[in-house]
């Protein structure tokens, strides 16, 4: 229960930023570039700040944590271009690991940000 309320908060802001942006860039407001930089450093973004927050919660072993919720974020990525049946390009494949290595990284720096107030 508490992976899907990490994953529902996760795509509820990939969602709400994707609208923004893409509202923004439709009245041309921001370029196409501009929108896909913003879409894709928002959900690195989020999926840190919400690993950070799962990493303070946890007690040890903040690694396991954060590669649970980053496979399964990736596997939901993975799923959906599968059914929008799109290619898995080497820059997309790219894009999975380092989605990966953000949430490992939030969690163990939520769990050692923990540490250090104790």
């Amino acid at each position: 229960m508490k992976y899907l309320k990490m994953i529902l908060t996760i795509f509820g802001v990939i969602i709400l930023v994707s609208f923004i942006t893409s509202n923004l860039s439709y009245f041309n407001l921001i370029k196409e570039n501009t929108k896909d930089f913003i879409n894709t450093f928002s959900i690195l973004l989020i999926i840190f700040i919400v690993c950070f927050i799962n990493g303070k919660k946890i007690n040890n072993k903040g690694y396991l944590e954060g590669i649970k919720i980053g496979l399964i974020i990736d596997l939901i990525f993975i799923i959906i271009r599968l059914l929008l049946k799109k290619k898995i390009t080497l820059y997309k494949l790219l894009f999975y690991i380092i989605v990966l290595l953000i949430s490992i990284f939030g969690s163990i720096t939520g769990i050692n940000k923990k540490k250090n107030k104790s």
